[in-house]
């Protein structure tokens, strides 16, 4: 693919800033030379083009102050270009940059590995003193007064509590007295989720400065800490949080900063999305009330002695009783009745021939909310009582900030209930998707639907933000972003592309958009084998046996080291059951990535088993990288459109269709491309990588837009199945099959 650079290259201020930029640039160029600093660091090292050419372009818009929207794919070396740009700009500048990315394994890579040699390829080119730091909430670090709490309720509780509390606490106190970080990882103790619960910093029980530890608070080291590098690296999350913070006027989360890298770009807008959507459960409700029983916070304390606990827990339980009926009515309303197990109106119904013991521990299910409803809204009395209550507990003189704070946030989240329920019910918020989600919750039983009070906890209300523009463009005007992925366009060919992601993420045509090629020679080192003659995905028990038959053909020639992509559990579950006796036969291992896996452990496994097959859902597609003989073969089972059925798609569609586009052209096939490169790109990792990509949707060959997806894939070669033998090793092969000529339509589905 050739170089695209859309909208106009940044320039650079004034004469000092243009001599301060030469210089950087200077250096950058001197880093990345082959005789340079990396050539002398790292065995091996070859100077990249595309990578300086990144590398260049971040550092150029970080002067400038532009945004720049840059698809690098794998093997440019993008984290070790726009590291080397962002460090060699803030030491220059004094202005902090921010890197943030979404997954912890980038994180990890950053701190351990790409920084260090940073900071000693800058030290080489004569920049020293380069200082960068790990930024998380504070929730990974013990408080010490909530920490001396623990240990004094633990006293009075005595028995096990009480030894565990004394070895959290000494192994506390030995951490301080090292210099240590206060992290739950670093204290060298196995310390209870519900014992950390109780001694970890929680924002909403944070005296700051009146706090007796303050001075030697592990969250206010941290941060301090911060403050004085050049480099932090956080994650997307943390970054909105802080964005939240600042815009209610609260605490911030990070130092202030002027520079933003966002890797793994493509996943910001649904970042944000998703830490400013919101919800509400009973059980949400009932537990705002149980940490106040519990005083889980020590301003309640002060508050909530045993009379005023107890004029508090009528408050809770006639709102409780009131959102009762309002969930009841939002099920009768939106889940239609159908036969069940108990009886109950609105139960999921029973396959034929499936026993109720043979449900799954755990169901779930959403319906979107898309008009008016009516439902009993008694809460509103309810929450308004408790919420008057509040205020005059609130007005009692003598309460310390901590005190007020805390109360004026209990009352924030109760009018929180009742506003998003206002907003759902009468839906006339066309920027929000709202739905209801039923979930029978582990250890319930089927019987237990029958109970109408039981069933209301099943049930649960969100709201989530369907464009991510009015979150970004306000954000991104003040601190402009240098925005990176592997994938980032649906098609970095097309300007249309190029403009619509950036206009996505509020930029407009303030950014720039630079599309650099792949360093991998694909059209040799991969083939394309599609399939013609498979079912119409939408007859679903067809094409589930068509996808089994395929599967088996292709692991005949591989053997196993192939990573099978579908669009939902369901269909993982159903032909790893048709597939399963035949590949026990054959001694092949199927890892099915199931919503309780921890995909962590799937790849290593995967990883470590060379007769393997691995089926992986939505997050496979992407973020697993499995280099050399490791993953040969990559088969997508069904093109990734986003489900038309998940309530924020549906929202998505309609606002589309509100603002007189087209859904499919502007958002299904676009997020599908995005997402079909994705699962492409797990095959090839290095420059020595060989192997196949098997298509069995045959909708790429048979639909006008299949053409344009295509189109937008790595040039590779076309062949049949029986081509794949030259792209693979064959010593795990389980039949030898002779070798195919290349054609055109290759189709698995078709016997050989």
């Amino acid at each position: 693919m050739e170089r695209k650079v859309a909208g106009e290259r940044p320039e650079v201020g004034a004469a000092g800033e243009r001599d301060a930029y030469e210089a950087a640039r200077r250096t950058l160029l001197a880093i990345f030379a082959p005789d340079g600093p990396l050539g002398r660091l790292l065995p091996g090292y070859e100077r990249r083009s595309e990578q300086v050419e990144l590398a260049e372009a971040v550092l150029e818009h970080l002067f400038a102050g532009r945004p720049l929207l840059a698809e690098a794919p794998t093997g440019t070396g993008k984290s070790l270009a726009y590291l080397v740009a962002a460090a060699i700009y803030a030491v220059q500048s004094g202005e902090l940059v921010v890197v943030s990315t979404q997954t912890l394994t980038l994180q990890g890579q950053l701190i351990g590995k790409d920084l260090p040699l940073v900071a000693r390829a800058l030290q080489a080119a004569g920049v020293e003193d380069f200082r960068y730091a790990l930024a998380k909430g504070r929730s990974h670090y013990v408080c010490l007064r909530r920490l001396d709490r623990f240990v004094e309720r633990a006293g009075r509780e005595g028995g096990a509590l009480q030894a565990a509390a004394e070895r959290l606490r000494s192994a506390v106190l030995a951490a301080l007295a090292a210099g240590g970080e206060g992290e739950r990882r670093t204290l060298g103790v196995s310390v209870p989720p519900d014992v950390w619960a109780e001694v970890a910093g929680d924002a909403e029980d944070c005296h700051q400065k009146r706090s007796p530890h303050y001075d030697r608070c592990f969250i206010q080291q941290a941060r301090r800490a911060w403050g004085r590098v050049h480099l932090l690296v956080a994650n997307h999350a943390l970054v909105f949080a802080d964005l939240a913070l600042r815009a209610a006027g609260e605490s911030a989360v990070l130092p202030k900063y002027g520079r933003l890298v966002l890797d793994e770009g493509h996943r910001v807008p649904e970042a944000a999305m998703r830490y400013f959507a919101a919800s509400v459960s009973i059980e949400r409700v009932e537990g705002w009330f149980r940490e106040i029983e519990r005083r889980r916070q020590s301003w309640m304390e002060d508050v909530f002695s045993a009379a005023v606990l107890e004029e508090v827990r009528g408050h809770f339980d006639r709102l409780v009783a009131a959102l009762e009926h309002v969930f009841l009515a939002l099920e009768a309303a939106l889940f239609p009745p159908s036969p069940s197990p108990t009886g109950f109106s609105g139960g999921s119904p029973v396959s034929a021939g499936e026993r109720p013991a043979e449900r799954p521990a755990v169901f779930g299910e959403a319906r979107p909310i898309e008009g008016p409803i009516a439902v009993p809204r008694g809460d509103r009395a309810a929450a308004e009582a408790l919420l008057q209550y509040l205020d005059r507990l609130q007005a009692a003189e003598g309460w310390e900030e901590p005190t007020i704070r805390g109360l004026r946030r209990l009352k924030e989240k109760i009018a929180g209930v009742v506003a998003l329920l206002d907003r759902a019910t009468e839906a006339a918020d066309g920027t929000t998707a709202f739905w209801v989600e039923r979930t029978m919750p582990p250890g319930a039983a089927w019987i237990d639907g029958a109970i109408p009070s039981a069933r209301a906890r099943w049930l649960s209300l969100h709201g989530e933000p369907i464009d991510a523009r009015e979150i970004l463009a306000p954000f991104f005007q003040e601190v402009p972003p240098v925005i990176v992925s592997a994938t980032l366009f649906p098609d970095g060919r097309n300007e249309a592309d190029r403009r619509a992601v950036a206009d996505a993420f509020g930029l407009g045509a303030s950014a720039t958009a630079l599309v650099l090629p792949s360093p991998f020679d694909t059209a040799s080192q991969m083939l394309y084998v599609f399939s013609r003659s498979g079912p119409d995905p939408r007859e679903e028990g067809a094409y589930l046996a068509y996808v089994a038959r395929a599967l088996k053909q292709v692991l005949e020639k591989t053997g196993g080291r192939t990573l099978a992509l579908f669009t939902n559990f369901a269909h993982i579950r159903a032909v790893g059951e048709m597939l399963r006796p035949w590949a026990e036969g054959e001694g092949i291992d199927l890892l099915l990535h199931t919503p309780e896996a921890d995909r962590e452990a799937l790849v290593a496994r995967f990883r470590a088993t060379p007769r393997a097959v691995l089926f992986g859902n939505e997050t496979f597609w992407e973020g697993i990288d499995l280099p050399g003989d490791g993953l040969v073969c990559v088969v997508v089972t069904k093109l990734p459109f986003a489900n038309p059925a998940d309530p924020r798609v549906r929202a998505r569609e309609r606002a589309l269709r509100r603002s007189g586009q087209d859904p499919f052209t502007a958002f299904f096939l676009p997020e599908a491309l995005l997402r079909l490169r994705q699962g492409i790109g797990r095959l090839i990792r290095t420059k020595d990588d060989r192997g196949a990509v098997v298509f069995l949707d045959g909708r790429l060959l048979t639909k006008r837009y299949g053409r344009r997806m295509i189109a937008a894939l790595p040039p590779a070669r076309v062949g049949s199945l029986d081509a794949l033998r030259a792209y693979v090793p064959s010593q795990t092969a389980v039949t030898p099959e002779r070798q195919g000529a290349e054609s055109t339509t290759g189709d698995p589905s078709e016997g050989r």
